[in-house]
């Protein structure tokens, strides 16, 4: 039950298990005592699955515990999804939109004219925004780790001195610094939410697992056409019969015409004169 809470927490799969879901394979067996477990699996985090080839149990040749032999290829597909990605977060924030503003102004004033297509430099501003976000992101992150330390500190400092302050500005105090913690502590915990919203995998019709991300994508899609498929041939005779025999109500000639009408000053002012309906404001 530990180990699942790490899990969870963490959010890590037990590879194997997930791999081979139907298996009754134990990587550990003891013949002289007739006994079997799994004690030793993998624990790997979500975001490495898509770059797992196989997980499999060897041979128990030796000892009784079998090893377990994990793949994993490290090829295009983990270079793709390992790019780096923009904390868009950050533009919540004036004050970095000023400083990346200001950055891209000085970036283009230099560098405008020393090159000789506007490619070259739109490429090369791309490298320069993303090193100045990486600076950004690390000094806010080292800003909010000093901060989160610094309240910590004060926390325990105001509660070792609840006997020498008044009882309600202790608590205060205190209220002041929980309250400024737990603002950073749901940041992070949104941001974790967030992370575990994501498919990582699914199980296809074939049941086969899917990690990649465009086999997921193509499942979905597969999935949600063949739902809103209908089964039946499309025949527009049995729509006509089925809707030749509804009464629907119309529109007459001159109420279409009405309709259509510029709305006279005289139906302004009478709207505007008439009370509003009772009801909820």
């Amino acid at each position: 039950e530990a180990i699942r809470g790490i899990m969870r927490d963490k959010g890590l799969v037990e590879i194997w298990r997930l791999i081979h879901p139907q298996a009754n394979d134990f990587t550990f067996r003891s013949g002289s005592h007739g006994t079997k477990s799994q004690i030793d699996f993998f624990l790997i985090p979500q975001s490495m699955l898509e770059q797992v080839s196989s997980c499999d149990m060897g041979v128990r040749a030796l000892m009784d515990n079998a090893p377990v032999d994990l793949v994993i290829h490290w090829g295009d597909s983990h270079t793709a999804r390992g790019r780096w990605c923009m904390n868009v977060s950050l533009l919540n924030n004036l004050a970095i939109r000023e400083k990346l503003a200001a950055a891209i102004r000085d970036y283009l004033e230099l560098n405008t004219g020393l090159v000789t297509s506007f490619s070259t430099l739109w490429e090369a501003g791309k490298a320069f925004l993303r090193g100045k976000c990486i600076e950004i992101s690390a000094r806010k992150k080292r800003e909010d780790q000093d901060a989160i330390r610094v309240l910590e500190s004060e926390i325990v400092t105001l509660e070792k001195a609840c006997d020498e302050l008044g009882e309600s500005e202790a608590l205060h105090l205190l209220t002041e610094a929980k309250f400024a913690l737990n603002t950073h502590f749901s940041k992070a915990l949104i941001k974790k939410q967030e992370a575990k919203r994501s498919i990582p995998c699914i199980r296809s019709k074939e049941e086969n697992v899917l990690t990649e991300l465009d086999k997921i994508q193509a499942e979905f899609q597969e999935f949600y056409s063949n739902l809103y498929t209908s089964e039946s041939p499309m025949d527009m005779c049995r729509y006509d019969r089925f809707l030749g025999g509804l009464d629907l109500p119309s529109l007459t000639s001159p109420q279409k015409e009405n309709l259509g009408k510029d709305v006279t000053d005289e139906e302004w002012q009478e709207a505007i004169a008439s009370p509003a309906s009772a009801g909820l404001e």
